[in-house]
Order: C-alpha cells, then sequence, then structure tokens
C-alpha cells in the first residue's frame, strides 16, 4: 500500500515543485534535500515493511506519509510565495501597484 505513494502523480509533482523551487534561488536546496531524504528512507520502510509487526507498520506508515505530505505541503507554499515575491517586484519595475 505504501509503496504506491510513490509511484502518485502527488509525489512527482511535489519533487517537481521542490526542483522548481531550488532553480528559483539556491536557498531551497535544504528543502529539497530533505524531501528526498524522507523519500529514501519511506522508501527503504517499505522495503523492509513485510518483516515487521503490524503495530510497527500501523505506527510508521501514517509518520512517513504525513512527513511527506507536511513537507510537500511546505514546499507548494515556498513556491507561491516566491513566485507572489517575483511578480510582485516585476510589477514594481512596471510602475504598478497591487
Amino acid at each position: 500500500p505504501y509503496t504506491t505513494l510513490f509511484r502518485s502523480q502527488l509525489i512527482q509533482q511535489c519533487i517537481q515543485d521542490a526542483d522548481a523551487l531550488v532553480k528559483l534561488d539556491n536557498k531551497f536546496q535544504k528543502d529539497s534535500s530533505e524531501l528526498y531524504g524522507l523519500i529514501n528512507d519511506a522508501k527503504f520502510y517499505a522495503s523492509v515493511s513485510g518483516q515487521t509487526s503490524a503495530s510497527v507498520k500501523s505506527t510508521i506508515t501514517p509518520l512517513f506519509e504525513y512527513k511527506i505530505n507536511d513537507k510537500c505541503n511546505s514546499i507548494s507554499q515556498k513556491l507561491i510565495k516566491e513566485f507572489e515575491t517575483r511578480a510582485r517586484k516585476a510589477d514594481l519595475k512596471d510602475g504598478l501597484t497591487r
């Protein structure tokens, strides 16, 4: 069940958003690295989860889902803010105010 998360368009879009964020400004490299780290940790967990108890699975699977979703939401918000900032700067250069 959890491995399907990595095949989902949601995770792929999150990775694309993280890559775009880093392209906009390298200061966001940490966010991208954290996302890739979480994904790698979750992939490793998925590879060994069949050998773990039901109580471990019922705790760790939702934990990874939450952590990855939380990081993806954070990246999306930062990407939106970065584009907003750039749009405002462009408007100011053109003499427009919002």
